[in-house]
């Protein structure tokens, strides 16, 4: 299993790699992922796309759909009040 996890802020990103020395990194956009088409198995999503300005959505799943290889499943999660 591979896994590339992505992240905007540095000080994460670098936390991760620290934590996970054999996983690989990048900083990036959701709305350009840096992988090619049908390249990734599943999208985690979680507690970030709510942050996402409504403008940008759009961009975003279009993204998600074209790196998501066939059968891939985006792991979406947002934050859920009563």
């Amino acid at each position: 299993m591979s896994c590339r996890p992505t992240d905007r802020p540095t000080a994460v990103v670098e936390s991760a790699r620290h934590a996970y020395p054999d996983l690989r990194f990048s900083e990036g956009s959701m709305t350009a992922l840096v992988t090619g088409d049908d390249e990734l198995g599943d999208i985690l999503a979680w507690y970030s796309t709510h942050h996402t300005p409504p403008r940008w959505l759009p961009a975003m799943f279009a993204e998600f759909h074209r790196t998501l290889a066939p059968g891939g499943v985006p792991a979406l999660g947002r934050p859920c009040r009563r």
